[in-house]
Formats: C-alpha cells, sequence, structure tokens
C-alpha cells in the first residue's frame, strides 16, 4: 500500500514518503494507513447501520404505542422509557452513519478530518450519557 505524505503545516498530500513539503518546506507527516482504516470505517458504519435499521423498524410502532397491543406485541415500560429507547437506536444509527460518512472521506481524500473527529467523540459522549439514563430508567421500572 503506497504511503500518503501530508504537510504539518499546509496540508498538502503528496504521494510517497517526502520528507518536507514541496510547496512550503514544513516537514511531511507519512500515513500508510489511511486506506484501511477507511475501509474499516465504512464496513462499521454498513454493519451498525444493517443491524440497527431493521431493529428500529420493527421496534418503532410497540416503542410509539408503549402499553398497547401493536401487531401482537406490547412495549410494558412507560411512554417515557419508550422515547429513551429510541434515542438510543436513533444516535447508534447516527454513529453508524457517520463512521460512514468519516470512512468515504478518508477513502476519497486519504487523510483525516478533525472537524469528523471531533463529531465522533462528542456522539460518543452523547451516548454514553443516554445510555446510563436508559439503563436507570429501565432499573426504575
Amino acid at each position: 500500500m503506497p504511503a500518503i505524505s501530508t504537510c504539518t503545516s499546509c496540508g498538502y498530500n503528496a504521494d510517497g514518503a517526502v520528507a518536507a513539503c514541496p510547496r512550503c518546506n514544513a516537514p511531511m507527516q507519512v500515513k500508510h494507513e489511511s486506506r484501511v482504516r477507511a475501509v474499516v470505517l465504512i464496513l462499521c458504519g454498513l454493519i451498525l447501520i444493517g443491524i440497527m435499521g431493521p431493529i428500529t423498524a420493527f421496534m418503532l410502532p410497540s416503542l410509539l404505542e408503549a402499553g398497547k397491543d401493536v401487531d401482537g406485541s406490547t412495549f410494558e415500560g412507560t411512554a417515557e422509557q419508550a422515547h429513551m429507547i429510541l434515542g438510543l437506536f436513533g444516535i447508534i444509527l447516527l454513529f453508524g452513519f457517520s463512521s460512514l460518512a468519516y470512512g468515504i472521506y478518508q477513502f476519497i481524500f486519504r487523510r483525516e478530518s478533525k472537524a469528523f473527529i471531533i463529531f465522533t467523540l462528542a456522539l460518543v459522549a452523547v451516548l454514553i450519557f443516554v445510555v446510563y439514563f436508559t439503563m436507570v430508567s429501565l432499573k426504575g421500572a
């Protein structure tokens, strides 16, 4: 797999291992694994979407009508708990779409994006927060 060199100053990308930037003469950072990481991100995104999408679609009617019989199934929790579970499913799906988008971006441009990394870290923090409060809510039922 060919290396990609990225300028630490101006962001210029060059194929191969280059020591100094041809534009500004700043040091270059060599990255070898960006395509492999991109494929892994794309696969993780597709797996999350492929698993959580059908689960969400299947559970959606009974979660929206908590306590009522919908097509032979009933969610026995409260409406608030059902909404928290749907929020959790939504965040997991958003995480999958984010992973897919970042993987495609990284595959095409062969570089990382600080904005995607910050968004993903924020999404992880929100996911942890929602998981915690969903679990606390479900234990109280």
